[in-house]
């Protein structure tokens, strides 16, 4: 059922950023169609998150647009370091609950069916429950060289802080 709602949701997606695209390319017309027939997943790098976790990327550099989608599934208990992306971020939840927070403010929880907007170079982070597996879709668009800044680690009190308080 995860594969399907994926699938769906990536559809949806890609849809929106073609139908977008293709009004706005003033006259040029795209001679070749991209074709994703490998959506492997792939290790999420340990030094930008605590814990395990893999990605999907459903869109490509042959794309001719700057929006970047990705399926990340994150293991019970993992979180990812502080982060800010340049181009702003839209975070969907579609399984699993988790915790999401920007700096200077109080951390929520995030579950399925949740969607997140963020300002483009938003310094957060999101992570899952201790008890539970989270898995998001997030949309952004890649304003510069770098997709995602990476920042300090939330240290490992400071998710058991957040943990300990959203939980009650």
């Amino acid at each position: 059922m995860k594969k399907y709602i994926y699938i769906v949701a990536s559809i949806v997606v890609l849809t929106i950023v073609v139908g977008f695209t293709s009004r706005h390319l003033n006259g040029m017309h795209c001679t070749e169609t991209v074709m994703f027939t490998d959506l492997a997943e792939a290790p999420i790098d340990s030094k930008n998150l605590q814990g395990q976790g893999v990605f999907q990327e459903l869109t490509t550099d042959l794309l001719y647009t700057d929006i970047r989608v990705a399926n990340y599934q994150l293991a019970a208990g993992s979180y990812f370091n502080w982060q800010s992306l340049p181009g702003g971020r839209v975070l969907m939840v579609t399984e699993g609950e988790g915790y999401y927070q920007s700096k200077g403010k109080e951390a929520i929880a995030i579950r399925k069916g949740d969607r997140i907007e963020t300002i483009p170079g938003l310094y957060h982070w999101v992570g899952a429950a201790p008890d539970s597996q989270l898995t998001f879709i997030s949309v952004t668009s890649q304003k510069s060289s770098d997709l995602i800044n990476w920042h300090e680690a939330v240290s490992a009190e400071e998710y058991h802080q957040v943990a300990s308080i959203v939980n009650k």
